[in-house]
């Protein structure tokens, strides 16, 4: 009987060089075709130095006969002998197949003995920083430093740490893979910064892993996010993946969520549900320990119209911001101009003096902003104009 080798994508290397370093090629099945359709002889098929790759057999309908009949009645009268491997690992595929393949599955032969210094630091510097690692102890550390950054919200910071108690648990036995939060609320109220500090105080040094679905309101969205299916042009693996694979922490931002479609929400509830995002070429990375926060401009009452029921129950943590209060923004005012300050104290070696509470107030009216993105480019500009006024462009080496 023929064998059928059955591969991850993700070890589509691993396994082509195993096969090349045993002098055997890898063809597609456009190759069987030029066979079939005489383009080629059959004698220039060698069992023995060939293997065929069926992966595009697994976007075909099982109904159909191709797959049923006419492809293992090809492959017994004209491949017999013959290795063909195939990426697709569904249930149904290998029912099929097993009619006319013994099934394997592979594993890499990675010998880590032979993996030098340098690349095994690589490997070790490319794992992820995740929650769950952490003890109890670094968690409280960790949330305590959070709330002390994140202006506002009192509510949401006096529930997260119990939040992340209870997921730590509930992963540990198995129950549940990924942390989720939603949060919903005007723009600029500060959703994404959660996502931000707690990159930040993960260890994140690296960009963050965002997606903004106001990008994804096509048909195409879900392709442009997991890559193409086998045959279309396009991302092969899509951004989603990209982004994971490029960020050293075990967290994801989805902005906008509302914005995405039907076939989004559908893939998201499934990575809620599994603990895994699988791309259109079979690629499965494990998001176990991950945090994935979502986050939209919608209110409370739209929360339930805009998502199903059955997503809904997937969050961990759903919260609704409110706009700042007149205490929280004086407090932003002063903490954000001082940051900036300090931070370019440090970068050229000056000894700008902050200005205080009462200046800052005195300055900017924070009543005046509602979304703190504007608040926060009026600090900016007032923190330019306090840098010329001390070190004037005409004089100073900062400005060349």
């Amino acid at each position: 009987m023929n064998k059928l080798i059955i591969f991850k994508r993700s070890n589509y290397k691993y396994l082509k060089d195993e096969l090349e370093a045993k002098g055997m090629e890898l063809i597609d099945l456009a190759r069987v075709h030029s066979f079939m359709k005489g383009e080629t002889y059959l004698e220039d098929f060698d069992p023995s130095l060939q293997v065929i790759d069926i992966s595009s057999l697994g976007n075909m309908d099982f109904k159909d006969n191709t797959i049923k009949v006419i492809f293992p009645e090809i492959v017994r009268n004209h491949f017999d002998s013959a290795t063909f491997i195939s990426d697709c690992n569904d249930e149904e595929f290998k029912d099929n197949m097993g009619y006319t393949f013994t099934i394997e599955e592979y594993r890499p032969n990675i010998d880590l003995a032979v993996i030098d210094e340098g690349s095994l630091s690589e490997i070790k510097e490319q794992s992820k920083k995740l929650l769950t690692n952490l003890s109890k102890v670094e968690i409280e550390n960790l949330i305590t430093s959070f709330n002390k950054s994140l202006i506002g919200h009192e509510r949401f910071k006096e529930d997260l740490l119990d939040k992340v108690i209870e997921f730590k648990l509930f992963n540990a036995i198995k129950e549940n893979k990924i942390f989720s939060i939603f949060i919903m609320g005007n723009s600029g109220v500060g959703k994404t910064e959660v996502a931000k500090l707690l990159h930040k105080q993960l260890g994140g040094n690296k960009h963050i892993a965002k997606i903004n679905f106001g990008n994804y309101s096509s048909q195409d969205s879900l392709n442009s996010l997991i890559g193409s299916p086998r045959g279309y042009i396009g991302s092969e693996s899509g951004e989603l993946f990209d982004k994971i694979k490029n960020s050293n922490v075990g967290l994801i931002l989805i902005d906008e969520f509302e914005k995405a479609t039907p076939a989004l929400f559908n893939y998201f509830l499934e990575v809620l549900e599994s603990g895994y995002a699988t791309s259109m070429l079979g690629e499965e990375i494990d998001l176990s320990g991950y945090i994935i926060i979502f986050t939209s401009n919608i209110n409370d009452i739209d929360f339930e119209k805009t998502f199903s029921p059955e997503l809904r129950s997937r969050f961990n943590y759903v919260s609704s911001f409110n706009p700042l209060t007149m205490a929280d923004k004086k407090n932003y005012l002063y903490t954000r101009f001082s940051k900036y300050v300090e931070e370019y104290n440090e970068v050229f070696s000056k000894r700008m003096r902050k200005l205080d509470k009462e200046e800052l107030d005195r300055k900017i009216q924070v009543e005046k902003y509602q979304n703190m993105r504007m608040l926060n480019k009026a600090i900016r500009e007032l923190f330019l104009s306090h840098v010329k006024e001390k070190y004037p462009k005409s004089t100073d080496k900062i400005w060349r």
